[in-house]
């Protein structure tokens, strides 16, 4: 089950990212890195901006921490 943390409510409302948009990067990510933190982040391209699903396993299900778009391309790993 992917479940979602208040923080990443309040940033897809604000950021006007859908549940649906969210559950689909992590179910069919271009690629999933890991971050600083020990956790992952999937990463799905769109057009020239990618978006970023930072998310940790906790037990069966995932928890999804933040999410966000950037343009800033260079700046991330293309992951695996």
């Amino acid at each position: 089950m992917i479940l979602f943390t208040r923080h990443s409510l309040e940033r897809m409302k604000q950021r006007g990212i859908s549940r649906d948009t969210v559950i689909r990067a992590i179910d069919s990510p271009n690629s999933v890195v890991p971050d600083n933190y020990g956790n992952r982040v999937a990463q799905v391209m769109e057009g020239d901006t990618m978006l970023r699903v930072v998310f940790r396993e906790e037990g069966r299900d995932l928890l999804v921490i933040t999410v966000y778009r950037t343009t800033k391309l260079q700046k991330y790993p293309k992951g695996l």
